[in-house]
């Protein structure tokens, strides 16, 4: 699966004149809003930050919501409290687009995350100009080399980067590369299978001072609370705030508000 959205997403960015595109944002992009500090928002907090996402459609589970208003979305995931929004950019299989992480950028104040399989430059200086505050790098799809040249790039343009790693010798690459956010994906992304023993196994192998997201299969507070117990300074969910019938209400179930709230009764 993973080397079918890769190849449609090379088919795309084909028929964009990438040398150009670039050359206008040099020019366009000095007077950008300076980024929002998109690490700082998941480690201010003692207990395991929340990175809620939007995301309309996934290969694994197919369309989550026919019709969604972005904006809404974003703003009723910044008021049950989150900490910063993933936005899903990807086209065919995910049914993103940059309109949708504008979108979110102008309806919210938190630090977003662009969420995308970016493998060119010209794919970091896009992220710039939606409105990213940090973009995702793939370890799984990247060298060494590049994963550098690209962080680089967006720290000259004012952004992070979370490289996602999902075994040991992509976490050895992400810090090789010298990132400072490490994104462990509990989901294999060639098989979808998702297992959340990999977080287990691979926080042990971060060094201090690298903040670190769990990814995928993250479903209810057990989850968090466990996530806590690891160390893992945030939790990145998708599914499981898009399909509830109320996400405001599953985001605050997923931060212990809920079960605070009943407490104190």
């Amino acid at each position: 699966m993973l080397e079918k959205i890769i190849s449609q997403k090379k088919n795309r960015l084909q028929n964009i004149n990438q040398r150009e595109k670039i050359r206008a944002w040099e020019k366009e992009l000095g007077e950008a809003p300076k980024a929002k500090d998109f690490s700082q928002a998941l480690v201010i907090q003692a207990e395991v930050a929340l990175i809620a996402e939007i995301k309309k459609a996934s290969p694994s589970a197919g369309l989550f919501r026919a019709k969604m208003d972005v904006g809404k979305t974003a703003s009723i995931y910044e008021q049950a409290g989150v900490s910063c929004i993933s936005v899903l950019t990807e086209e065919d299989f995910f049914l993103g687009s940059s309109d949708d992480l504008r979108l979110v950028r102008g309806a919210s104040q938190l630090p977003v995350l662009r969420k995308d399989f970016i493998f060119t430059e010209y794919q970091v200086w896009e992220s710039k100009a939606m409105g990213a505050d940090c973009l995702l790098l793939i370890a799984a799809i990247l060298p060494t080399a590049e994963l550098k040249r690209f962080s680089s790039l967006a720290k000259e343009l004012g952004l992070q980067t979370l490289v996602e790693v999902h075994t040991e010798e992509e976490l050895d690459q992400a810090l090789e590369a010298g990132s400072q956010i490490i994104g462990i994906n509990n989901r294999n992304l060639n098989t979808m299978t998702v297992n959340l023993k990999t977080t287990e196994k691979l926080i042990q192998l971060v060094p201090d001072g690298i903040t670190t997201v769990s990814e995928s299969g993250i479903s209810c507070r057990a989850d968090i609370l466990a996530l806590q117990l690891l160390g893992v300074n945030a939790a990145l969910v998708g599914e499981a705030i898009i399909k509830s019938p109320d996400p405001g209400s599953k985001i605050r179930e997923l931060l212990g508000q809920k079960i605070k709230t009943e407490v104190s009764r």
